[in-house]
C-alpha cells in the first residue's frame, strides 16, 4: 500500500467545519494525486464519496486507479464508491449523476478536480486540439457536472461546489512556475474562476456555496518525497509516497461543508488555509520539511 503522510464574499475566518457525516459528495479526476487525496479526505470526514475517473482498474494495489482509492478507503472503514466517467462524454456525465442519485438518494457536494494533461507548450504555437481539450475538460465538464448536480442539491436544502483552479489563472511573470508554457491551461482556469463567481451569485439563494481552490504545487511535493527528477513525465508522477492528507485534504473538507453564510464566490489557496481563511488552529501545525519548502516557493515570479 502507498505511504500516507499526515502531519472574501463573507468572512473567511470564523466558522469551524460542518459535519460531512452521510453527505454524498462527487469528486472528479479522483484516481490519482489531488483527486485521490480529496476523495480519501472527504471519506475520512464521514462523507459518502463517489469517485469519478476514466482509469478504474481491477487491481486494488495499483496506484492511479479508482480500484486502489476505493480499496484504501474501505480498508480504513470509509466509504468511497468508484464510478467510471469520461468527462468528454456529456451524456455519460448525465448518466453518472443520475446513477449517484438513484444509489445514494441525492447529491450534497461536488469537487471539480479533473484536468486535461498539463504540458508546457510554446505560447505562440498551441495546437487547436490542445485548446479544445483544455476547455472541454477544464471548463465545459465542470459546467455540465454543476448543471446536472444543482437540482439535486436544491432538493436537499443546499450544498457546496468546489472548483480546483490554479495560480496560472491570474497574473504571472515570464518564466514563473505558473506561467512558463501554461497559456492554454491558465486561460481555461481563469474561465473556471468566472464560472465559480457566476454560480456563487446565481446559487446563493439556494443555499449552495461555490468556491475555487488553488492546491499549490502538488507535483513538486511528490517529486521531492519520491526522489523523481525533471526527466520523469508529469503523467508518471503517481506512485510512491502520496500527498499529505491533512495539508491538501483539510481545506477541501472545510469547503465541502461550507454554505453561502460561511463563504462563497472565493478563489482560495491551500497554502493559506487556517491563516487568511478557514478555522485557525489553536497551535500552528508542524508540517514536514517538504511542505515547508513548498510554502517558500513563489510560482508567480521568474525563477
Amino acid at each position: 500500500m502507498p505511504t500516507e503522510p499526515s502531519s472574501a464574499h463573507r468572512s473567511t475566518g470564523g466558522p469551524g467545519p460542518r459535519s460531512l457525516e452521510g453527505k454524498v459528495i462527487v469528486v472528479s479526476g479522483a484516481s490519482r494525486r489531488l483527486g485521490r487525496c480529496y476523495a480519501l479526505s472527504l471519506a475520512r470526514a464521514g462523507a459518502q464519496v463517489v469517485a469519478l475517473a476514466r482509469t478504474v482498474g481491477d487491481d486494488p494495489g495499483t496506484l492511479g486507479t479508482l480500484a486502489e482509492v476505493e480499496a484504501t478507503a474501505r480498508q480504513a472503514g470509509h466509504d468511497v464508491t468508484a464510478s467510471y466517467c469520461d468527462l468528454s462524454d456529456e451524456d455519460g456525465i448525465e448518466r453518472v449523476v443520475d446513477d449517484v442519485v438513484r444509489r445514494f438518494g441525492g447529491i450534497d457536494g461536488l469537487v471539480n478536480n479533473a484536468v486535461s494533461t498539463v504540458d508546457r507548450i510554446d505560447p505562440l504555437d498551441v495546437p487547436r486540439d490542445v485548446w479544445e481539450e483544455s476547455f472541454r475538460v477544464n471548463v465545459r465538464a465542470p459546467y455540465v457536472l454543476i448543471a446536472r448536480s444543482v437540482p439535486h442539491m436544491i432538493a436537499r436544502g443546499g450544498g457546496s461546489i468546489i472548483n480546483v483552479t490554479s495560480l496560472a489563472a491570474g497574473t504571472t511573470g515570464k518564466g514563473a512556475g505558473a506561467h512558463a508554457g501554461l497559456l492554454q491551461y491558465g486561460v481555461s482556469k481563469a474561465a473556471l474562476n468566472r464560472l465559480t463567481s457566476y454560480f456563487a451569485a446565481e446559487l446563493e439563494e439556494d443555499n449552495i456555496a461555490v468556491n475555487a481552490i488553488s492546491p499549490g504545487d502538488a507535483s513538486a511535493y511528490m517529486r521531492v518525497v519520491n526522489g523523481l527528477g525533471p526527466e520523469v513525465p508529469e503523467q508518471d508522477v503517481v506512485a510512491g509516497t502520496q500527498l499529505d492528507i491533512d495539508f491538501w485534504g483539510s481545506p477541501v473538507v472545510f469547503l465541502a461543508g461550507a454554505r453561502p453564510s460561511d463563504l462563497t464566490g472565493q478563489v482560495l489557496h491551500t497554502y493559506t488555509f487556517g491563516q487568511s481563511w478557514g478555522p485557525r488552529p489553536a497551535t500552528p501545525p508542524e508540517w514536514s520539511p517538504e511542505i515547508r519548502s513548498l510554502l517558500t516557493r513563489d510560482n508567480l515570479r521568474r525563477r
